[in-house]
């Protein structure tokens, strides 16, 4: 019987062959197709690297290290030998975590479908991605990555959150999760109604600090501001509020918010975590007022394939990292995850969303990345969202290479006044204060960055009818100026 390769491998010596990403190993590259590593080495004579190019590169030198190595801007390669060069960098005791910076090697990986690790984890109950392609099927219905996907038996026989072991009817949660339920604590405060929300979180043990909280308090602080938003929005905007939720986690933001009636899209990479909210938003679909659409992505400035670095039992810190910054000893001790990202223009037009009035953003770091691939909708001032929630943690910024500057200027340059809240999670506005302009955002951060803080600020448009609601206009005369307050 011929073997088939997931996502278009190289069959060969009995392998799938594939080309890593430059800088990463065989070991992230087999994992991101589903597969284990098994190394072959191919004869100099008869290398691998041209079949995979389907063409014979410019240069071709002597062996080198254990696996092929292409040098993509010269068109040259090395090809292997059992016993590599001292001057390779391949001395690891297995030739599947040797990378460089410069190579794009060829990886030749087993045909088991579902590589060891995956199969641990499936055996244990939790959630595991082999192929990271199928996110762009998540965009439909979650049904269609099993029954009508092109590549038939080879996704068919592994493994995906978005389907398998999701129902897609009844209230149930995947096999590895529990339905529990909690509140936002707004309603009562405020004078309206609110019923409790229910979302799947997973069984057995802790995986996260959401879902600590939840089951310790049984209500979401962080949530509590958003909830109110929605609420003051639903009687002025016409139609649905419209809510995108990046970092959306198990829906403990987003599960609430579509039972107020809001149009919710939940962004969120991690693949158990999406397991959980996608249960999460088919069992509400069937009941909210408002829908919640997930979707397994990482927005992003760019579309690609990235990795994801989970930290022990923390899967909500998780953050997409480029290799050169995945630190070996780090990766040893979390969970290493291939996520696919995408911009969120891209995501809108598709879905031809229109106008967004509340947007939350919890990317650990990647804020700005987010709204860079959310330039159409913050150019037009038609679009732009009415409000904007995101976490801030200057030294985290700094550490993924951006200026925490940049990104409050670049949204006061957008019309927002910024409220900087008193602490991550608040839920209200005390202790809270206004930036109003450039002048004293540089001092505010370099405060915060020397007593390593970090907080959620909101971005509120500062022109249309929305100023004339009664709680943002007490906001805006109530709350005080940060230069002010630590002049």
């Amino acid at each position: 019987m011929e073997l088939l390769c997931p996502d278009s491998g190289l069959q060969l010596h009995g392998r799938c062959w594939y080309l890593s990403v430059q800088g990463t190993s065989c070991a992230t590259t087999c994992f991101a197709h589903g597969l284990d590593f098994s190394l072959v080495v191919a004869s100099h004579a008869t290398p691998v690297i041209p079949r995979l190019l389907g063409r014979p590169p410019g240069i071709k030198e002597a062996p080198w290290g254990r696996l092929e190595c292409y040098l993509q801007p010269l068109d040259q390669y090395f090809t292997a030998k059992e016993i590599p060069d001292a001057d390779a960098g391949d001395t690891t005791h297995d030739a599947k975590n040797w990378a460089t910076s410069f190579c794009r090697l060829a990886c030749p990986c087993t045909l088991s479908g579902i590589s060891t690790r995956h199969q641990a984890l499936i055996g244990s109950g939790v959630c595991a991605l082999p192929f990271h392609r199928l996110a762009v099927c998540c965009l439909q219905a979650p049904e269609d990555c099993w029954n009508r996907d092109r590549s038939g038996a080879a996704l068919l026989r592994n493994y995906r959150c978005c389907c398998k072991g999701v129902p897609l009817l009844g209230d149930s949660c995947p096999l590895f999760g529990e339905l529990l339920a909690f509140t936002s604590g707004t309603g009562r405060a405020h004078g309206y109604a609110e019923l409790p929300s229910k979302v799947c979180v997973q069984k057995g043990m802790i995986h996260d600090e959401l879902e600590s909280q939840l089951r310790r308090r049984r209500t979401l602080k962080e949530c509590a501001l958003l909830h109110l938003i929605v609420h003051l929005l639903s009687v002025r905007v016409p139609g649905p509020v419209k809510v995108v939720d990046v970092g959306a986690s198990i829906g403990g933001c987003s599960a609430p918010l579509a039972s107020l009636g809001a149009e919710v899209l939940a962004f969120e990479a991690h693949p158990r975590t999406f397991a959980l909210l996608n249960a999460t938003a088919q069992r509400l679909n069937r009941r909210a007022n408002g829908t919640l659409k997930a979707f397994n992505l990482a927005l992003s400035d760019r579309h690609r394939i990235a990795q994801m670095i989970e930290p022990y039992l923390n899967a909500a810190a998780s953050s997409t990292l480029p290799p050169h910054m995945i630190l070996p000893h780090f990766a040893e001790r979390g969970l290493i995850w291939p996520v696919e990202e995408q911009k969120l223009d891209v995501i809108l037009r598709k879905l031809g969303s229109g106008r967004i009035h509340l947007m939350k953003i919890d990317a650990e770091g990647d804020e700005i990345r987010v709204l860079r691939g959310a330039f159409g909708l913050m150019e037009d001032p038609t679009s732009r969202p009415y409000f904007i929630k995101f976490e801030f943690y200057p030294v985290r910024l700094r550490h993924r290479g951006h200026d925490p500057c940049v990104l409050l200027t670049y949204l006061l340059s957008k019309g927002y006044a910024l409220l900087v809240l008193q602490s991550a999670g608040s839920g209200d506005s005390q202790g809270a204060c206004w930036i109003w302009a450039e002048v004293g955002v540089s001092s505010l951060v370099q405060r915060f960055v020397e007593d390593s803080r970090w907080t959620d600020i909101l971005a509120v448009q500062r022109s249309g009818n929305i100023l004339q609601h009664g709680y943002v206009s007490y906001l805006m005369t109530t709350v005080s100026n940060c230069s002010s307050r630590h002049a």
